[in-house]
């Protein structure tokens, strides 16, 4: 875990830094001083210092699970509203569980 932890710890701060750097962080009220590149490089110094801990453990349902899950997320596709208007919902069992159903009315 120690290996994972100090990867996790450098691809992070690696990227923070980036962001930095190419100006896409905000900084506002009392953290705006932070916009000053050497007191950024102050702020990030105990950072690296500090041992870092990642929590990992094995997904409940499996990869394929996991897999699903995030498809849900990644996979996203946007229609646009009218296509919906030829679209009807429904509900339908199927081994004992209630799914949701979409399907296309007739024009």
């Amino acid at each position: 875990m120690r290996v994972l932890s100090s990867l996790v710890k450098k691809k992070f701060l690696s990227l923070l830094k980036e962001a930095h750097n190419n100006k896409k962080l905000s900084f506002h009220g009392e953290l705006r001083p932070l916009t000053n590149q050497g007191l950024w490089t102050r702020f990030l110094k105990p950072l690296y210092r500090k041992k870092w801990v990642v929590y990992v453990k094995p997904p409940f349902g499996g990869a394929e699970q996991v897999l699903k899950y995030l498809a849900r997320y990644t996979h996203r596709v946007a229609f646009p509203t009218s296509d919906f208007s030829r679209l009807r919902t429904g509900m339908s069992a199927s081994n004992g569980r209630t799914t949701e159903t979409v399907t296309a009315n007739e024009p």
